[in-house]
């Protein structure tokens, strides 16, 4: 009988630990991050998946990410889910400006180059999307021009240049307010230091004190100005958590991205600066490639680090896109260099000889 019951209490003192077990796992696993890594195909029984979990255990999980056929795209939105299936290429509205494929994706209904664009000014429009860049659609029916700095504006029918914002009625620049002025409690793109308080008053921009990468989201992220956050999950191959930088450390980025906005790119006030500009981008301009490359770094900087080649084609694209080209004009510049010294040698040489000839003659 003592056995019997000794036996009882074994199992149940058995169960208890096991499912605290459990339950500390299952917090465990809600406090880290996944890992992402690329896998073709994810599962070979059903090739239609491109995503797929493997729960190693409880806190380490693994999202396998692979590739589709052509023409359909991986929905990395319904990531959480257990597996995601490849889909046909979405649907996509695409403003002028923007990258686009198909015609019937842009609202202007026009593709040139590869790029978005809408009607001219004083071409009759209904909505601002179908107008061309830097134009929206005036209170007439017609695109005409947007709003320039210090005009009046509002949401919906008077809309600021994609290089100003609208703030308490009057289209201002992004950066523009020193320390101490009110931006409101969301409104550091709008102060110079790209930081406010928690106040909304435009502060001095803190800095990081600890690392940037962390192994937990249980660990709080200090600055030295006292602020802290929770880290972030990414896409990062590790499954490491993510301290964001604070302003202060991205001080360069944010000039970048002013100096891109400063310098009036060509882009759709209906999209405004978060909007993607990648006809700004086609001119040409070094300082544009480095904007839009700052945008990601002061605004989505937690998902761009250490991120596999196969998440990068679902997931911001645009930014590695951005930084392939940048890198192959980097490359490009020594490049001509050089081609230019090869070209101009001869020349050089000649004009050397000529020299030493009428040198000689003339002794």
């Amino acid at each position: 009988y003592q056995r019997r019951v000794h036996g009882k209490q074994m199992a149940k003192v058995t169960w208890i630990v096991g499912n605290v077990f459990i339950l500390l796992s299952l917090v465990a696993a809600a406090n880290t991050c996944r890992k992402y890594q690329c896998k073709n195909p994810v599962d070979p029984v059903n090739p239609e998946l491109c995503t797929l979990q493997d729960k190693k255990g409880t806190a380490d999980w693994v999202e396998y990410v692979g590739d589709c056929p052509e023409g359909r795209w991986c929905p990395m939105s319904k990531i959480s889910e257990d597996a995601s299936r490849c889909e046909a290429d979405p649907f996509i509205e695409k403003h002028p400006g923007m990258k686009c494929k198909y015609v019937e994706h842009c609202t202007g209904k026009k593709v040139i180059d590869g790029i978005c664009r809408g009607k001219g000014k004083d071409e009759p429009c209904t909505n601002h999307d179908e107008c061309d860049v830097r134009l929206m659609c005036g209170a007439e029916q017609k695109c005409v021009e947007a709003m320039e700095e210090n005009m009046s504006c509002d949401s919906s029918h008077y809309l600021c240049q994609s290089y100003l914002t609208c703030k308490e009625g009057t289209c201002v620049r992004y950066g523009a307010l020193r320390i101490g002025d009110h931006a409101g409690v969301n409104g550091e793109d709008l102060c110079e230091t790209h930081h406010v308080d928690k106040n909304g008053m435009c502060s001095i921009a803190p800095l990081l004190k600890g690392p940037i990468l962390v192994d937990t989201l249980d660990v709080r992220c200090q600055y030295d100005n006292g602020e802290e956050t929770q880290p972030q999950c990414g896409y990062h191959a590790d499954g490491k958590a993510i301290c964001t930088p604070g302003a202060g450390d991205l001080a360069g980025e944010w000039k970048n991205l002013l100096k891109y906005l400063n310098d009036k790119p060509e882009c759709s006030p209906y999209t405004g600066m978060l909007g993607q500009c990648d006809y700004a981008i086609k001119m040409g301009k070094e300082e544009y490639l480095k904007g839009r490359i700052a945008y990601y770094k002061t605004h989505q900087y937690a998902n761009i680090q250490n991120v596999p080649g196969c998440v990068q084609k679902w997931v911001d694209s645009t930014y590695y896109e951005l930084v392939g080209f940048s890198a192959s004009l980097s490359l490009l510049f020594p490049l001509l260099i050089a081609l230019a010294f090869l070209l101009l040698q001869p020349l050089f040489l000649h004009s050397t000889q000529k020299k030493k000839k009428k040198k000689k003659k003339k002794k």
